[in-house]
């Protein structure tokens, strides 16, 4: 299956995604903040990132941003419990969005679909 790289500063919700990613037999790479990330996808090339759009330190609108002036291709998926966030993560190169809270089933449908 697929390597994913989960950016996510809330530790239970991370836990929460990599279960339910792993369950779907895909491998899962986590980080806690947007911090690093740019190296993590050059190390690592994960398939698909799936982010958290409010953390500490360096949020996900600045990281898609960032992300998306060397790498086009790689499929984001954006989350966050602010809907009006989620209006806007699109613009800035996101692919997909998930409101939060979500489903196990809206989580591997969207990865699904992104793949």
């Amino acid at each position: 299956m697929a390597k994913i790289l989960v950016v996510e500063d809330e530790e239970v919700s991370l836990h929460f995604y990599t279960t339910v990613l792993q369950g779907a037999g895909h491998e899962v790479l986590q980080a806690s903040n947007g911090l690093g990330v740019a190296e993590i996808i050059h190390a690592q090339r994960p398939d698909l990132l799936l982010t958290d759009l409010v953390m500490p330190d360096c949020e996900g609108f600045e990281m898609i941003m960032s992300i998306r002036k060397t790498n086009k291709a790689l499929p984001i998926i954006a989350m966050s419990a602010h809907a009006n966030y989620l209006d806007l993560v699109g613009e800035l190169g996101a692919n997909a969005v998930l409101q939060k809270p979500f489903s196990k089933a809206d989580l591997t449908q969207a990865v699904a679909q992104a793949l």
